[in-house]
């Protein structure tokens, strides 16, 4: 007996048929045709400020740390060392002197270009270090005393306020004499300022300058943990620091659109189309072109993405496609596969549980087991799909005359210790229909008649009777 190419049924996602989204017949149809509309030109694209792209493209900011600190560091009491490296710029050299000839009084911290949000805060990060060493000529192994490394530098700016964040690493300082222990301080807020003006970014972009101000007044302070990075050299009373400014440039840009996505053209191939209807066998379905932008999955595993290929084989009504209101169920399935982007298969079982891979330009390879008489079991079970009601040991019929007329197809009730129930202490001797008052014969009836709770004791023969 042969099963003729009917019986296969491929349905896919962007042929309207079945998956997470139903296509516009109108879109399936310049799928399968191959078109799709191309602008003569493409214009630079516009945008809200909302929806723009804003980034740092260059900027600089400047800071001496604390004036009286570097003075000491170059003087003869401390006789120190101060060194930059990576992008840290040391400026303002000391001319001359015995001590600290050439180290810098001040520093220029060229930022990164970054991607920023107006709306909030805004980061100028600088590569780089600075280094402080002071007191190592009163030891005869020659440690600095006086150690302090900063780098990884972030100004972070929002509205008036400016924080520096940094990673530092210092000797805690105990005498002019004794080495403290370390202290590591990754990611500290080291101080902080209040800006004469809050930092503004102009919605088209363009260069922003910042400043604390000039003299004490635009002193800024050292944060508790900056102090505690700094090896608690100076208190809170007197942790100032000098002040800071400086500026950055912002260049603003709307986002690319999506990229075009090409609309193949739909092919669908089957190795055979003629099946023995006496026994299973295999068939591989080949697409190509599965491309259409539309089919987009809205809902759980993976909204928002592909919602791939269905290819299935069943047994379904002369209309069965979701365009046309027809329902799931009645589409029964006799096997599945669903082909998916590659990176989303393991989101759906795998390829053990019929997920196929869908290459980026729309082809897949899927295999299905042919078999006339699981398609014709899962039509039937679609097509018979009922509902049972099992009551617990009792009397049934309060369940009975709740349930009836709901639909239920069938009551499986208690028609063995329902006798002895309170309702019945009169009359020992029952007929079964008088159990069940509320049963109009309408829905099937699965009786009851072997006590669950005492199998071994049932008399089969005395059971029967209530059949």
């Amino acid at each position: 007996m042969r099963l003729h190419r009917a019986a296969l049924t491929v349905v896919t996602a962007t042929s309207v048929v079945l998956a997470p989204v139903t296509v516009p017949t109108a879109t399936a149809a310049d799928a399968a045709a191959g078109t799709s509309a191309q602008p003569a030109s493409t214009p630079s694209p516009t945008c809200a400020d909302s929806d723009a792209i804003y980034r740092t493209t260059s900027g600089s900011w400047s800071w001496g740390l604390r004036n009286s600190f570097i003075n000491y560091i170059n003087g003869p009491i401390a006789r120190g060392t101060i060194t930059v490296d990576g992008d840290v710029v040391g400026q303002d050299p000391k001319p001359n002197g015995p001590f600290g000839k050439g180290n810098p009084r001040s520093f220029s911290f060229p930022t990164m270009p970054d991607e920023i949000d107006p709306t909030q805060s805004i980061m100028l990060a600088t590569r780089g270090s600075v280094h402080i060493t002071g007191h190592a000529y009163e030891r005869a192994d020659k440690q600095p005393i006086l150690d302090d490394t900063f780098s990884a530098f972030r100004l972070i700016l929002k509205g008036t306020t400016a924080t520096l964040k940094a990673d530092m690493k210092a000797r805690a300082f105990v005498d002019t004499e004794k080495l403290g222990p370390w202290i590591d301080s990754p990611d500290v807020d080291v101080a902080t300022w209040t800006l004469t003006q809050p930092v503004v970014v102009p919605a088209e972009g363009g260069t922003v300058t910042f400043t604390s101000g000039s003299g004490e007044a635009g002193r800024g302070q050292f944060t508790t943990e900056g102090l505690k990075a700094f090896g608690n050299f100076y208190g809170e009373s007197d942790g100032w620091v000098d002040p800071i400014s400086g500026s950055f440039t912002v260049e603003r840009e709307c986002p690319p659109p999506p990229p075009e996505v090409p609309v193949g053209n739909p092919q669908v191939t089957v190795s055979r189309t003629e099946f023995d209807a006496s026994r299973s066998e295999a068939v591989t379905v080949t697409g190509t072109g599965f491309t259409h932008p539309a089919a987009v999955s809205t809902r759980p595993p993976f909204p928002g993405m592909s919602s791939g290929v269905y290819v299935a084989f069943g047994k379904f009504p002369a209309t069965w496609k979701p365009s046309a209101g027809v329902p799931s169920s009645s589409r029964p399935y006799a096997s599945v596969n669903w082909a998916v982007p590659a990176e989303l298969v393991p989101l759906i079982g795998g390829t053990a549980l019929g997920a196929t891979p869908l290459t980026p330009d729309g082809a897949f390879s899927a295999t299905l087991l042919v078999d006339k008489a699981a398609a014709d079991a899962a039509a039937a079970e679609a097509a018979g799909l009922s509902l049972l009601v099992q009551t617990y040991f009792g009397d049934g019929d309060l369940a009975v005359k709740t349930l009836s007329g709901t639909g239920v197809a069938a009551f499986g009730v208690d028609l063995v210790t329902g006798r002895t129930d309170e309702r019945y202490t009169e009359q020992t001797d029952v007929a079964d229909r008088d159990l069940l008052p509320s049963w109009t014969g309408e829905e099937l009836l699965l009786a009851g008649v072997v006590d669950g709770r005492n199998i071994w004791r049932t008399d089969l023969g005395l059971s029967l009777i209530h059949i």
